[in-house]
């Protein structure tokens, strides 16, 4: 698993030296308080790479790669996540992309996979706003799995400040267990130049085990939190978790 990782890593920047691609460089770091049942503040630091590809008129393909850092307890692990996303413009207004991620831990032998299909229609001019929704699905080496769905909308304030908002539920149906994860996020972002994009966002989480199966359209991560650290047994089983992020974006 973790060769054909490096050999898709290799894939991913070789693409570089294709004019058409366009890449770009993403960072951020995630505070969550009280993250487990002694109080502890979880910070879970990413940093990763993308390439848009336009494969055609109407067709685009968006790999990346990132590196992440959680750090709780303690404890320190790092995790790699590979992800792939295929965009089609399907009609005026409308795009459709599933996406895959398969994330891996470098400490144990832990690795989850996550795909979704969005749907986004933009409202046409003069209006900024997007709508995008979909299903999403979750499995890991834990065997926890969930299927959920989500719902967004996105606008800009003007032309360089912007605002996004989602919502995303998650039934567990692995196993006897059944339970619902939901999440709630608001953010905003500035547009500082041609290049570098900065946002910043809080997120609600009610559930047991971790963070939702989806991500927001504007979000500037491309690694979700896992949602299992090597040091999970001291996370409280139902929790109400409040995460903050601030994320950088450099397209070239």
């Amino acid at each position: 698993m973790r060769k054909s990782l490096v050999f898709l890593a290799i894939l991913f920047f070789a693409q570089v030296v294709k004019a058409e691609v366009e890449p770009s460089l993403n960072a951020s770091t995630s505070v969550t308080p009280d993250a487990t049942t002694q109080g502890d503040t979880e910070i879970f630091y990413d940093i990763g790479a993308a390439l848009g590809i336009p494969l055609n008129s109407a067709w685009f393909l968006t790999p990346s790669y990132s590196l992440g850092i959680n750090t709780i307890s303690g404890t320190v692990e790092y995790f790699s996540s590979v992800s792939a996303a295929l965009g089609y413009d399907c009609a005026p207004q409308w795009n459709m992309k599933p996406a895959f991620f398969e994330t891996l831990s470098h400490n144990t032998d832990y690795h989850s996979e996550k795909a979704k299909i969005s749907l986004t229609y933009s409202i046409p001019e003069p209006s900024t706003l997007t709508f995008y929704f979909g299903p999403s699905y979750f499995h890991d080496s834990d065997h926890n799995q969930k299927w959920g769905g989500f719902a967004g909308l996105s606008g800009d304030f003007n032309q360089s400040f912007f605002w996004y908002a989602d919502a995303g539920m998650s039934f567990k149906t692995s196993g006897n267990q059944n339970s619902m994860d939901q999440t709630a996020t608001l953010g905003a972002g500035y547009d500082m130049n041609n290049h570098f994009t900065f946002s910043c966002d809080i997120t609600l989480f009610r559930g047991i085990s971790g963070t939702a199966v989806h991500q927001n359209n504007k979000q500037i991560s491309t690694l979700a939190k896992p949602s299992k650290t090597i040091n999970q047994n001291n996370r409280d089983e139902t929790a109400t978790e409040i995460t903050l992020t601030a994320g950088l974006n450099y397209n070239f």
